[in-house]
């Protein structure tokens, strides 16, 4: 069976910014359930609780992460960085030890056919670039030679790309490894001008976000990385 791309993508439309289906996310070195957690925090779905990941902006240091929690709608509850309306919120966990990447990945490219499963990026990349139905286009490259690939058209939504990170300051100081994955979704229409043309956009948990869902960034998302491309072939026209 073949990878079907949009089956890939609408799971991640459904759960980019929610616990997926399994009912679990993971931090560093552990899985949390979210049926334990409902119970835990008296957070019942009956009750009109929803689990979410959630924009998390600190004042005091001016920096952006993010939190999972349940929230409901309610007139006089807080606000939430860039969801409509005003929420009580239960927070399940804050930003430290987040690390849901590689598991919403591996259940987005399951959705799509993909016999493939990791809780670690490395892992998550090396089992890709072993399967059958896949190239890889670009390896640890830089910013500028992923572009190149991605312009070219070949590389399309439903695709993967893994995070070799290359800064001794950035992913909690693990350098020369493999520390962040995403699915690309595709470009914006930017209505035909030249001048804006996008660059391509990704999504991912740990932050999340969908195309410019939440954080609105092109695809490399910082500097601090090179970029493995790779390519699902099974719907590539005949050579």
């Amino acid at each position: 069976m073949g990878y079907s791309r949009t089956k890939a993508i609408d799971y991640a439309k459904t759960f980019w910014d929610r616990p997926c289906d399994d009912g679990v996310f993971w931090l560093t070195e552990r899985e949390v359930s979210i049926a334990h957690m409902r119970k835990q925090l008296r957070a019942p779905v009956a009750d009109g609780w929803d689990a979410r990941f959630i924009p998390h902006y600190d004042a005091a240091t001016n920096s952006a992460s993010e939190d999972i929690a349940f929230i409901k709608s309610n007139r006089s509850g807080q606000s939430i960085p860039r969801l409509p309306g005003t929420w009580d919120l239960i927070q399940i966990h804050g930003w430290a030890g987040l690390a849901d990447c590689a598991h919403y990945l591996s259940k987005c490219l399951q959705a799509g056919g993909a016999n493939v499963s990791s809780l670690r990026v490395a892992e998550l990349v090396a089992k890709l670039q072993a399967m059958s139905d896949t190239i890889t286009l670009a390896e640890k490259v830089s910013k500028a030679q992923a572009q190149r690939v991605i312009d070219t058209g070949w590389f399309k939504p439903g695709d993967m790309i893994g995070y070799f990170n290359i800064s001794p300051h950035g992913d909690y100081g693990r350098a020369n490894s493999y520390t962040h994955s995403t699915m690309f979704v595709g470009k914006i229409d930017t209505g035909g001008n030249p001048d804006s043309k996008d660059s391509g956009r990704i999504t991912c948990h740990s932050n999340s976000r969908f195309g410019h869902q939440y954080w609105d960034e092109e695809w490399w998302l910082h500097d601090t990385y090179t970029y493995t491309l790779i390519h699902f072939k099974s719907d590539d026209p005949p050579r």
